[in-house]
């Protein structure tokens, strides 16, 4: 990552910035301004490595999670192949008859 610094203030791609005796810098100075100027013009360059960015790895369990038909879907296939109690089934009829599935 390579950040400029002006009287050791680091500067703001695409933000102005007082130069000293009331002179803002323009607010393009980071792509207007070639480096060669931009050291000519006092600032200074800097370079470091990119922060590493960590990957994260979903556990087997959410990967399951994430892969398995939408809990509605499981529900409503187990009520028509008839795997409820006769009283869950009515509970779940009741329901489906008070919102019917649009046509």
């Amino acid at each position: 990552m390579i950040y400029w610094t002006y009287n050791d203030e680091r500067l703001t791609p695409g933000k102005g910035w007082g130069s000293g005796g009331g002179v803002v810098q323009p607010r393009n100075w980071d792509t207007a301004w070639s480096d060669e100027y931009k050291l000519e013009f006092g600032l200074v360059r800097h370079e470091e490595d990119d922060p590493v960015v960590a990957v994260y790895e979903p556990t087997w369990e959410e990967n399951r999670i994430s892969s398995y038909p939408y809990m509605g879907d499981q529900l409503d296939d187990l009520f028509h192949q008839g795997a409820f109690s006769d009283e869950m089934a009515a509970k779940l009829q009741a329901v489906k008859d008070k919102y019917p599935k649009p046509e």
